[in-house]
């Protein structure tokens, strides 16, 4: 597909990846209470040099 096929797609809403509801497997997870909370760092993929 060219740029204009995923766009045309994208304004029609027919992308295919959007479920319109949260992943089951997420779900699952909250509802289990099997997630923790972290916190996401703004400088992912630098290393720290000692």
């Amino acid at each position: 597909m060219n740029n204009n096929e995923w766009e045309q797609r994208y304004q029609q809403g027919k992308t295919g990846w959007d479920r319109g509801d949260v992943s089951p497997n997420l779900h699952y997870w909250i509802e289990n209470q099997q997630l923790e909370a972290c916190r996401l760092s703004n400088n992912w993929g630098q290393s720290k040099i000692n």
